[in-house]
């Protein structure tokens, strides 16, 4: 048996950790200097999560990225939930695809398999993530090819 299998190990008890002492985003709590921050330093850790080299399934490679910056937020100089959570979108979503799966699909269970395909996991709270991300924070040019893609996907 492989040591990452589903029965050894699986991601949703990482995930639903991760977000069981996270409280709403707070647009007061963030600067657009952090996000650009977030967005250079984000990086490493979606290196991490994209090596296609590793012996781990997508699914764990996410959770693992979780624990990081649930275990040890000050390496990454973050200060609170919400820059936990964005600093999560950014290191594992930083082009939004789950909220472009969300808008695209027709049910819950195509974006489940969407997602898990994608991700190695489904996450509800990163498609939650973004969604607010992209309403509060994203600048209006951005938005506007989000919805330009999304109508894109949608009809094609």
């Amino acid at each position: 048996m492989h040591r990452y299998s589903r029965n050894y190990y699986d991601p949703s008890v990482s995930i639903n950790s991760f977000y069981q002492n996270i409280h709403d985003l707070k647009i007061e709590e963030i600067s657009l200097e952090r996000i650009e921050e977030f967005k250079r330093t984000s990086k490493i850790l979606n290196k991490e999560y994209n090596n296609t080299y590793s012996d781990r399934p997508k699914g764990i490679r996410y959770s693992r990225v979780m624990d990081k910056i649930k275990t040890t937020p000050r390496i990454y100089n973050l200060n609170n939930s919400t820059e936990k959570l964005l600093f999560f979108m950014f290191s594992v979503d930083p082009e939004f695809e789950a909220s472009l799966m969300h808008e695209e699909c027709n049910n819950i269970l195509q974006i489940k398999k969407k997602m898990e395909s994608y991700f190695g996991v489904y996450d509800k709270n990163l498609i939650s993530i973004e969604r607010w991300y992209i309403k509060n924070l994203l600048s209006d040019e951005l938005k506007q090819n989000f919805e330009e893609e999304t109508e894109r996907r949608v009809y094609k």
